[in-house]
């Protein structure tokens, strides 16, 4: 983590921080703007292979990162130095000196912006921190597309408590764009998306209006429903069919722009090529020596109801010769039985504090969440290290662990991981 700044509330001003740093954001290569709730990350993993895979560069701003700050930016396909975030901070920190105290994620929104400035690149990929409205990253403008990933309840304290009033912030990533992407979204979803599009002068691409796809011969039937056209390509090799969905975003952005030639075959191969940690990614190499024989450990960035929904379609179509293990962890004041109703059926649940989440559920709040919810069989643990140091063993039947809920549980296997190889 970088060494500054402190932990500042938001200010509302990226307008003047970034004024002060010279206005980075007016010397950016072409932008994609990609908001939503779920899905954002692997459009852009799509994307970033599809590029890459063309002779492009491209710079790319995501958060959260997973195991390190350096994760959150690509530079011209690279991912930043520990040397440069170290120099562009004190170049930032040395221009608001005294002016202005940013956010931590204002800091990171400026940090993007002025590295991207420095460098040249052929495309520049953002995603919004939350919403889009009042996001850091709604000063951009004159963008090449905006994309908008299926909008589902998230962040409710911020962002209103619908997927309409939700919508309602994230439809602002179409000011400055010349098209923006609609996934499979609500019916109230799409129109309210499609009529302040009209409003700030974009051109929306619906699913269901403009593009559909679907699975054909085991391959993605893409339907180009203006143009009267179907292309077939790979299907994803990230697990989860609403990846499916999030490579048909990707092809949709890619094939109503304007600015770059694609073509089939290197597409295709970039499909084959992506992938996007933390997102039911395969990590039963972890912790083999405590675990049950022929178990499997799958990690699952899942921590909406949305999530939980797709983490549920995806061990439906599991082989039923391993016991489903929810190892469970997220943080504070979140609707647990939302979340954990997709999932309690025909599978065991575990509830951990997670160690690396700033503001982690206690183990207090959670058995006050079992007391109103008795439908629920579940233990709980004080940290994940605990779960396979003192309840697994040898003498479980073969599991499947499905570890999800916070992204800082990520760090809490690699972190057991590395303790355990020394």
């Amino acid at each position: 983590m970088p060494h500054w700044p402190p932990n500042y509330p938001s200010t509302g001003q990226i307008e003047k921080i970034l004024t002060l740093l010279g206005n980075p954001q007016q010397k950016l290569p072409p932008v994609i703007h990609v908001t939503g709730t779920n899905g954002k990350g692997s459009v852009i993993a799509f994307l970033k292979h599809i590029f890459m895979e063309h002779g492009l560069t491209a710079h790319i701003f995501t958060s959260p990162h997973l195991l390190q700050f350096n994760e959150n930016f690509i530079i011209a396909n690279q991912m930043i130095t520990d040397d440069l975030i170290y120099n562009l901070t004190e170049e930032i920190r040395g221009k608001l000196h005294n002016i202005i105290n940013p956010s931590f994620f204002e800091y990171q929104t400026a940090l993007a912006l002025l590295a991207f400035s420095k460098v040249k690149a052929d495309i520049c990929i953002i995603e919004c921190g939350m919403g889009a409205r009042n996001d850091p990253t709604g000063i951009l403008t004159n963008k090449l597309a905006s994309v908008i990933t299926p909008i589902t309840l998230d962040h409710q304290e911020y962002l209103g408590d619908s997927i309409e009033a939700i919508a309602a912030h994230k439809a602002y990533v179409m000011k400055g764009a010349q098209i923006a992407i609609n996934a499979p979204q609500t019916n109230m979803a799409t129109t309210l998306l499609t009529n302040y599009s009209k409003l700030v002068n974009c051109e929306i691409i619906n699913h269901q209006i403009d593009y559909d796809f679907d699975i054909a011969n085991n391959q993605l039937a893409y339907i180009d429903i203006s143009r009267e056209k179907i292309s077939y390509y790979n299907l994803p090799t990230i697990q989860g069919d609403h990846q499916i969905t999030n490579l048909a975003v990707a092809l949709s952005v890619i094939k109503n722009q304007s600015l770059f030639k694609f073509e089939d075959q290197l597409i295709n191969q970039a499909i084959t090529k992506t992938c996007w940690p933390g997102r039911l990614e395969n990590m039963s190499h972890f912790i083999s020596d405590t675990i049950p024989g022929n178990s499997e450990i799958w990690f699952d960035g899942a921590h909406n109801e949305a999530g939980a929904f797709a983490l549920a379609k995806w061990l439906a179509t599991q082989s039923s010769d391993k016991e489903n293990l929810i190892i469970y962890g997220r943080s504070e004041n979140k609707n647990h039985h939302q979340f954990l109703q997709h999932l309690n059926h025909n599978n065991k649940i575990i509830f951990t504090v997670v160690k690396n989440e700033p503001l982690s559920e206690s183990k207090f709040n959670f058995t006050k969440f079992l007391k109103n919810h008795p439908q629920y069989n579940i233990k709980i643990f004080d940290n994940l290290e605990s779960i396979f140091s003192d309840h697994l063993n040898k003498s479980f039947p073969p599991l499947r662990i499905i570890i999800c809920g916070s992204l800082y549980l990520y760090r809490d296997l690699h972190q057991i991981s590395q303790m355990r190889s020394r």
